[in-house]
């Protein structure tokens, strides 16, 4: 895969987010983005850490560079020629994706652990599931276009506290890294987030998946201060009109920026999240996102791309092939050159996993829905039975040998 020629920003007209939003407060933020010989030193850090694991895992010194070659071919498979040009840090720790731990901590171990398996068997301890999705709620004060969930979209929550408890303790024994609160909207059970976040030992990342359904400054601190990592705030048009559109709410725009401002002042990892659309899939309007999302102060970007499923269920809504190769452009462009080093790192599923093969069906990941049926992943609601019943080896072996009816590629 070679670079592509011509550089977006002698191409792309520049759009100012500023005019975009009123209160133009919430654009003084910038991500702490780390690139040239600062992300040159943590990389140096992180292969050491990825090298002391290999010592760990294996006796034979050959295992030791096999593995690191392992990994320097596992991300030519996904990017080609392109290398890590820049990393996210928050606090202490040093991010390059949003779903993999920061490093460095036992998490993050941990994690180099599990992605060996996939080179050589060892005997450290390792995940069966590395990521969950946790619907945690049915009910969601929008009525968005795309909704994933929108099946059951505010029909009775019959799941409890207890029970969220049994199945977040079933995960931490499956070694899971990562737990996904969403929903529904996650923030309408505040009390209920707050305590199964607490309730995750502290070793597992925990997010929350939110439309930034007012998210006060003392909420974000409060979801900080029960161990919460970051959130992923639905934001899926630069325009506050054509996000409320979308969302189908008239404050959705509002509580999606305030929501990024107060979780980037708690010290939570942010992440603004956008459906994709044929209309947004055009370089001047994804650098118009981009630049809102910079001002906000956000980490990642997070590119979705409709699927088939909720409210969009037996529509023709997949992305154009056109559209998808002008979304992977900007993509290489946004986080692989030295333009845009300052922007937000941008966490694309569908360009991954045209190249890998889908994460989900336990691969990676799984969801877990409201009333505890296991699922391959978000976008997919075939059901391998309820985990609250028991048996969750079986039920995952059953997923694990079907796979993921909703891939990408």
């Amino acid at each position: 895969m070679e670079p592509i020629s011509t550089p977006l920003v002698e191409v792309l007209p520049t759009v100012d987010a500023k005019e975009q939003i009123a209160d133009t407060s919430l654009l003084k933020e910038r991500p702490d983005i780390i690139s040239g010989w600062r992300k040159t030193w943590v990389h140096m850090g992180i292969r050491w850490t990825i090298l002391k694991v290999l010592l760990r895992c294996y006796n034979n010194p050959m295992d030791w560079f096999r593995g690191l070659r392992y990994f320097i071919r596992l991300r030519r498979s996904i990017l080609g020629n392109y290398r890590v040009r820049k990393m996210v840090r928050v606090g202490d720790q040093f991010y390059m994706g949003l779903h993999i731990p920061g490093w460095d901590d036992a998490t993050y171990r941990r994690y180099i652990a599990k992605a060996l398996l996939d080179f050589k068997p060892h005997s450290q301890p390792a995940a069966r599931i590395e990521l969950a999705f946790l619907a945690m709620t049915k009910k969601c004060p929008l009525q968005c276009e795309h909704c994933s969930a929108g099946d059951t979209l505010n029909m009775k929550d019959e799941v409890g506290a207890a029970q969220y408890e049994y199945i977040l303790d079933q995960l931490v024994s499956q070694g899971v890294f990562q737990v996904n609160f969403t929903g529904g909207e996650p923030l309408l059970k505040f009390d209920l987030l707050e305590h199964l976040i607490s309730h995750v030992p502290s070793g597992i990342k925990t997010w929350v998946n939110t439309s930034g359904y007012r998210l006060t400054p003392e909420k974000a601190t409060r979801l900080k201060s029960a161990g919460l990592t970051g959130v992923a705030i639905s934001l899926d048009h630069y325009l506050e009109e054509d996000h409320n559109r979308f969302r189908r709410h008239e404050e959705a725009y509002t509580w999606a920026l305030n929501a990024v401002r107060n979780a980037r002042k708690a010290g939570l990892v942010v992440a603004v999240s956008i459906c994709l659309s044929e209309s947004i899939s055009n370089d001047t309007d994804l650098l118009a996102y981009m630049d809102l999302a910079r001002g906000l102060g956000a980490h990642f970007v997070q590119f979705l791309e409709p699927k088939s499923v909720g409210h969009y269920k037996h529509r023709e809504v997949g992305l154009s092939s056109e559209a998808k190769k002008r979304l992977e452009a900007f993509f290489l462009q946004m986080n692989f050159t030295k333009a845009y080093r300052d922007y937000p790192l941008i966490s694309y599923h569908g360009f991954y996993e045209r190249r890998v093969g889908c994460f989900g069906a336990g691969k990676k990941g799984i969801y877990i829905d409201a009333d505890g049926q296991l699922n391959a992943c978000p976008f997919c609601h075939t059901g391998y039975g309820n985990l609250l019943e028991g048996n969750w080896d079986e039920k995952l072996d059953l997923m694990a040998r079907a796979g993921c009816s909703a891939a990408f590629y």
